[in-house]
């Protein structure tokens, strides 16, 4: 059987949240985390539930890198259409990136997507070798 992280413990405590006889709840859920024998990793598991509570309070911080040429009307209309599947709110942060030629580099969380012309270029390098 897989072993259960402080990220899953967090995610359910974040799903139990609302119920309506919590302290029950939370007993069984500390219950649960004391016969899993990780009651060590209780502050890691908090941590993680504080960061989620706070993504869906405020919404998932990324990171929007563009050419420094961009047009700030651009830069607003793009923020505007970024949609990723299960993922409801961003709290965007967007910066001027002198390295890129044009396009645009969208970091969230651990995925980058990189839409820059540099990019392309040497992906078009590649495929000709």
């Amino acid at each position: 059987m897989k072993k259960i992280n402080a990220k899953h413990y967090a995610q359910a405590l974040s799903r139990i949240s609302g119920a309506p006889d919590l302290s029950v709840v939370l007993d069984n859920f500390f219950n649960l985390v004391r016969k899993n024998g990780q009651l060590s990793g209780l502050g890691e598991i908090l941590s993680e539930y504080e960061r989620i509570a706070l993504e869906k309070k405020e919404g998932i911080a990324a990171d929007l890198s563009v050419a420094a040429s961009e047009n700030k009307t651009i830069i607003t209309e793009m923020i505007k259409r970024i949609k990723i599947p299960g993922i409801e709110k961003f709290k965007i942060t967007a910066r001027d990136d002198k390295d890129l030629l044009g396009g645009f580099k969208l970091r969230v969380r651990d995925i980058l997507i990189d839409a820059g012309l540099k990019k392309k270029i040497t992906d078009l390098k590649k495929s000709f070798n």
